[in-house]
């Protein structure tokens, strides 16, 4: 029995996992601040920003102008959805990757030593003792530096060495 050709809409629903779908549907719930349907440039903006994409200005009124045609102001939930899933599926892991460790490090910083690590622990409830952070960054830390650089943590979230 030949199979159907699926749409590239049906396609996006089968790749994407049910946490993304919900995490999509959650979003749009949340920024549609007055419940009308629709979301504007700001509420697209930060449920962007928020489901973890970077975006600028540009794209956002770029998407604005592309789905919403008539008006260019604002777009409702299945237009949304397409854009977000649109955006998962594009999505580079290793870009991703970067920007996570962008996070860790800041401006003054060559890489994620003891004091990052430790308020990264902190920041999301984790109860590491100094030794298991000390640990942690001497397993990791292949260059004897003291600090983990974008390699190695790299290297860490591919689980390679």
């Amino acid at each position: 029995m030949a199979h159907a050709k699926l749409s590239p809409k049906r396609r996006r629903l089968n790749v994407l996992s049910d946490e993304v779908k919900n995490n999509i549907k959650e979003a749009f719930r949340i920024f549609d601040s007055d419940k009308d349907g629709f979301i504007d440039y700001y509420e697209l903006k930060a449920a962007i920003r928020a489901l973890g994409f970077p975006v600028k200005k540009e794209e956002v009124h770029k998407i604005l102008k592309t789905y919403d045609k008539v008006h260019g102001k604002k777009i409702n939930f299945e237009d949304f959805y397409d854009v977000l899933a649109d955006m998962t599926i594009k999505r580079d892991p290793i870009e991703e990757m970067k920007y996570a460790y962008s996070l860790f490090v800041d401006d003054s910083s060559d890489g994620i030593g003891f004091l990052q690590l430790k308020r990264a622990a902190q920041s999301v409830g984790d109860k590491l003792t100094e030794e298991e952070i000390q640990g942690m960054i001497l397993e990791f830390d292949h260059d004897g530096d003291g600090k983990i650089n974008e390699e190695e943590f790299l290297a860490i979230m591919l689980d390679s060495d």
